[in-house]
């Protein structure tokens, strides 16, 4: 599918929500609902996870391909990289700059090959907090890429993204389900 079509991506990723929700997230362990507020505002946080006995906000990024330049632009492995659109991280930042709000990373590929880079697979569940997403950008741990392909789109399309590594975030491992 075209990575430039939003609208396709964005019903995507409602798609992945539930797919998360109902099959992924019990495999690690994590309670976790599609936040009832997106019915009426489609790009209001994903979801709720329970954390301490109450639900707090989430985001879901569904990873399903790698950043194949991601070591000739950041330094970072592209079986490590995970984007985070800047005009996602501006919102975030500014909604929860007093509040919690953690952004889950669940990455799944299988062994690939663009030219000469060859990506081993992964399959996994990340996740940080945005106020840690925050301390790598601004301490600059990070890498930051514009989409040549969006410089002149008005689909509301992110021009840019940091670029991060799973090394920073912390790694969910699976429970055993009997």
């Amino acid at each position: 599918m075209d990575t430039e079509n939003k609208s396709y991506w964005v019903q995507k990723g409602r798609e992945e929500e539930d797919i998360f929700c109902r099959d992924i997230a019990p495999l690690y362990g994590i309670d976790a609902i599609i936040n009832p507020q997106k019915d009426e505002n489609p790009y209001d946080h994903d979801l709720m996870v329970m954390k301490k006995g109450r639900y707090e906000p989430a985001e879901l990024k569904s990873v399903k391909t790698p950043f194949f330049k991601a070591s000739d632009i950041a330094g970072i492995p592209p079986n490590k990289c995970v984007t985070l659109n800047h005009k996602d991280y501006i919102r975030y930042m500014s909604k929860y700059f007093y509040r919690k709000l953690y952004i889950f990373f669940w990455v799944s590929w299988e062994e690939c090959k663009r030219g000469d880079i060859k990506v081993d697979k992964v399959e996994g569940l990340w996740a940080a907090s945005i106020h840690h997403i925050d301390d790598l950008i601004t301490s600059r741990r990070s890498g930051f890429h514009k989409y040549s392909k969006r410089a002149n789109l008005k689909d509301g399309n992110a021009k840019a993204s940091h670029m991060l590594s799973l090394d920073d975030f912390h790694e969910f491992k699976k429970h055993r389900l009997n």
